[in-house]
This record gives structure tokens, C-alpha cells and sequence, in this order.
């Protein structure tokens, strides 16, 4: 909503394999269902509903920006980062750079150059 709103003359395009794994909303929609309702009143989301290898493969275009919070485990952020990260024109950032997620730490640490972190577990390139 935040990116959205801030945004209000773009688009934003979610990329999400949208499964309950880690989240189950408490009034019994899946977590896709209630992304959507609590998004309904803002016209330039667009969710998709892929993992973020087969986005990567279906859409070969830049984007002004990438923020990325995805999987946090090593492996994932790793390649979110190798595969997003030169397709973002402007800035490349995501969430959770933190003690309690060490695999997205280290990812960052380790791919991303001159990175800064504007604000609490935000980190960004711009």
C-alpha cells in the first residue's frame, strides 16, 4: 500500500507465489484474498501470482524500482538479488536486513555494493 501510494503515477507489480505457508489471515481468506481486499481501493497494484524465478523469465524488462521480501533464507534472497537486482533502473532495496533473518545479511552483504539502510530493517541501493 505504502509503495502504491507513493507511487501515484506508476504501477507496482507484486510478485508472489501467494501460498499460506507462514501466514494464515484470521478471518479465514487466504493471505492472496486478503491481500486483495485490503488493496481494493488502489488502482495501480497488480499482483502476480509466480514465484519470483518464473516472473524473472516472463517479464524481460527493467523497473524503475525492485524492493524485495520474499523467502528470507539464504538461497532465495541470493537469487532474488542476482536475478533482480540489474533490472532495477533507479533502486534496488527490500526489508528485513536484521539479526533475526542472517540469510538476507548475508546476501546483501555479499551482492549488494554501497548499499544504506534509510530506515529500521530497510536496506537500499540507489
Amino acid at each position: 500500500v505504502a509503495l502504491a501510494q507513493g507511487c501515484s503515477h506508476g504501477i507496482v507489480v507484486t510478485i508472489d507465489p501467494w501460498l499460506d505457508l507462514c501466514y494464515t489471515p484470521t478471518n479465514g481468506n487466504s493471505i492472496l484474498e486478503e491481500f486483495l481486499s485490503n488493496t481494493r481501493h488502489i488502482n495501480n497494484i497488480f499482483p502476480l501470482k509466480l514465484n519470483s524465478v518464473d516472473a524473472a523469465a516472463a517479464f524481460k524488462i527493467n523497473f524503475d524500482m525492485i524492493f524485495i521480501d520474499g523467502d528470507h533464507w539464504y538461497e532465495s534472497i541470493y537469487l532474488d538479488i542476482k536475478t533482480w537486482g540489474p533490472r532495477a533502473n533507479r533502486i534496488l532495496c527490500g526489508h528485513d536486513y536484521h539479526q533475526e533473518w542472517e540469510g538476507v545479511r548475508r546476501a546483501v552483504d555479499e551482492l549488494v555494493i554501497d548499499f544504506e539502510r534509510p530506515a529500521g530493517t530497510i536496506w537500499c541501493r540507489r
